[in-house]
């Protein structure tokens, strides 16, 4: 008898062992709550953002209701997931924070601007407008997107980034240098012949 009821205890304690080893290993993501700090452009942090359930595909539809503006009409630049447009690519499933930018160093885009990021079943959008010059790139970090429910230093990891600007609004490629560097040398030329010309009236 008393033989049994060991035995009975050491597989009891054997199928408890086992119910703990497979219990998940964390919880899962809860939506986080974006800061102005999560994406920058050019050392300039984004001037607004929002969170959002489910992925950003399409979001260029829906970028003046998110944000409660009248931008115009948008359209996507590109995704960090794509190979084969203007956004430099991102390990996907990998990083929490980085760089963000164009496949080449030509490319640039000037605000207003959306960048989001999306990471497990949930996606951040960040707006840069009003911002004075034009941008290659910035920094990103998905702690906005997500959050553990036990852990709240614990994020998932960026899936994908995605870039949209104003339709209409264009990024330089190389067929388009020889053309804005011939504007540039003629508004140059023309700067100085008006410079020579009123030298010449004070004369």
């Amino acid at each position: 008898m008393k033989n049994t009821l060991v035995k009975s205890a050491v597989l009891f304690g054997t199928v408890t062992a086992g119910f703990v080893s497979v219990a998940p290993a964390h919880a899962a993501f809860l939506k986080g709550t974006c800061s102005l700090t999560d994406v920058t452009a050019g050392g300039f942090n984004a001037t607004d953002c929002r969170n959002f359930d489910g992925n950003d595909t399409g979001f260029q539809n829906n970028i003046n209701a998110a944000f409660g503006t009248s931008l115009g009409s948008w359209k996507l630049v590109g995704k960090s997931d794509v190979n084969t447009d203007n956004v430099a690519d991102l390990a996907s499933g990998v990083l929490q924070s980085g760089n963000w930018g164009f496949t080449q160093s030509f490319f640039n885009i000037k605000s207003p601007f959306v960048i989001t990021l999306k990471a497990s079943n949930f996606f951040a959008a960040y707006l840069f407008n009003g911002l004075p010059g034009s941008f290659t790139g910035g920094t990103f970090n998905v702690a906005g997107i997500t959050t553990d429910d036990r852990d709240p230093t614990k994020h998932a990891a960026l899936s994908h980034l995605s870039i949209y600007n104003q339709v209409g609004a264009r990024i330089p490629t190389p067929a388009l240098l020889p053309g804005l560097i011939a504007v540039g040398a003629n508004m140059l030329r023309k700067r100085k012949a008006e410079q020579g010309a009123e030298a010449d009236a004070k004369a």
